[in-house]
């Protein structure tokens, strides 16, 4: 798989998969505001920028992979391939994740006060699944 295609194929998910995940958000958003700061350093220090860093590296290959050259790594195309499959399977757990939480979803580690504990879906088989999501999706 060329840099080229692989580009596509990630605007190509970040076509579908973004939109979704939106969609989740808005309809669970609520009046009551939530405070960032409960995150705790753990969250606010590590995961989030991490989670930013990823997000800008990404967007930078897209937009000209030139300016990710420094991290290029040659793989050969099938070991490319998989990573596509790697990622579409981070996306359906992401998107299942998404339907699972419902109204409970939010964009914080702090939960709202009327939350309700979630044991269906990935929840089944997992506590964390958005983790495993995203672990998927550096990977």
């Amino acid at each position: 798989m060329s840099d080229h295609t692989a580009r596509l194929v990630l605007l190509t998910g970040f076509a579908l998969v973004l939109p979704i995940g939106l969609c989740f958000r808005m309809r669970s958003q609520t009046s009551e505001r939530l405070d960032r700061s409960l995150e705790g350093p753990l969250v606010l220090l590590t995961l989030r920028p991490f989670a930013l860093a990823c997000m800008l590296g990404t967007v930078a290959f897209v937009l000209n992979p030139e300016w990710m050259s420094w991290a290029a790594i040659r793989l050969a195309g099938w070991v490319r391939w998989l990573g596509v499959a790697v990622g579409i399977l981070a996306a359906l757990v992401m998107v299942w994740t998404f339907r699972a939480l419902g109204r409970n979803l939010t964009d914080t580690v702090v939960v709202r006060r009327d939350a309700a504990l979630v044991q269906h879906g990935p929840y089944r088989f997992v506590r964390h699944p958005f983790y495993i999501a995203f672990f998927l999706v550096v990977l």
